[in-house]
């Protein structure tokens, strides 16, 4: 790879109507992403919208350093468990089956994530969270999405010290909206950070330590060009890209479902238990000894020096005894 930081950006798909002139549907995205991605020292690459299986996302994104999840429609209610309510426009179930699994891979492989609207909803349920399909009429304009001039600008109060604030370099800003959802439930692993002043979830990211993974439900990219503020957002996405380039991929399948890398500039391994539904991610420095997977009692451990994963279960009869390892990997 170059220096200069490749952003995955999925693309919408437009109908053949919506382009003058065009006999045939289209995919598209709007240039005020690209060229926010730009000013930051980016390069954005449109992905044409195709449903994936989970491995497939993942061997796609292993050519990028980073992914953008764009604005646009509503996700199809049954990919977060709920029949539909009236209010839900815009669904593609196409896109829908692309930018979910590509979610998950991008947090399998720590690329470091922007997701912005419908983006940000996409983040949140790709790990198990919920959505709330309308939001009631109040006291802070949200606006009116799918329509042209649709945006409204309210007030956001972002918690000190999350990593949206350290972006953005403020505790609170005023934003370009254009939303009728929000969150509800949130995803595994994720954390609110900003919020609307009638109690909307405007911002969240990753827990896990070492990943920049950030959702945001406003549309950053609308003021980036005039507004110091949005533009850093996208300057701290594409910094920490930037500082990912380049690195050899050390990550390594070791058994089914589980990843590793080792991590010289830090001296931690960091493993992955990656299904379908979710991923997660574990980081162990090098003197400790083993990690246990959540509601298991598989177990793995790195060697001292960090040649080596060694991964064991403990016999079904008797729980919590190790036995001989399963398994010895090299990283």
């Amino acid at each position: 790879m170059t220096d200069t930081p490749l952003i995955a950006v999925p693309a919408y798909l437009v109908r053949s109507d919506r382009v003058k002139g065009w006999a045939t549907s289209a995919v598209a995205i709007p240039e005020t992403y690209l060229t926010a991605l730009r000013r930051a020292g980016a390069r954005g690459a449109v992905i044409m919208p195709d449903e994936l299986g989970e491995a497939e996302a993942g061997q796609l994104l292993d050519s990028f350093d980073g992914l953008l999840l764009i604005g646009g429609g509503d996700l199809d209610p049954a990919t977060y468990g709920q029949p539909r309510e009236p209010e839900v426009y815009g669904v593609i179930a196409r896109r829908d089956g692309f930018e979910l699994p590509l979610a998950r891979a991008a947090i399998a492989r720590a690329k470091p994530t922007l997701a912005i609207c419908r983006g940000h909803q996409v983040l949140n349920v790709a790990l198990g969270g919920t959505l709330e399909q309308h939001l009631a009429s109040g006291v802070v304009p949200h606006g009116a999405p799918g329509v042209a001039g649709g945006s409204s600008t309210h007030a956001v109060r972002v918690q000190e010290g999350s990593r949206l604030a350290t972006a953005l370099g403020v505790s609170g800003a005023a934003v370009s909206s254009q939303h009728h959802q929000a969150i509800d439930k949130l995803g595994a692993d994720l954390q609110a950070v900003a919020w609307a002043d009638d109690g909307v979830v405007e911002g969240i990211e990753l827990t896990v330590p070492d990943q920049w993974v950030i959702g945001v439900q406003w549309h950053p990219e609308d003021t980036a060009g005039t507004d110091a503020v949005q533009q850093r957002l996208f300057d701290a996405f594409v910094a920490e890209a930037a500082r990912r380039t380049g690195r050899p991929d050390r990550r390594r399948r070791l058994h089914r479902r589980w990843f590793a890398a080792w991590d010289a500039s830090c001296g931690t391994l960091q493993l992955w238990w990656y299904s379908a539904a979710a991923s997660r991610i574990h980081t162990i420095p090098a003197a400790a000894s083993a990690t246990t997977r959540p509601g298991t009692s598989r177990k793995m451990a790195v060697t001292s020096p960090p040649s080596s994963c060694v991964l064991w279960e403990p016999a079904s009869s008797a729980p919590g005894r190790r036995v001989a390892p399963h398994a010895t990997f090299p990283l």
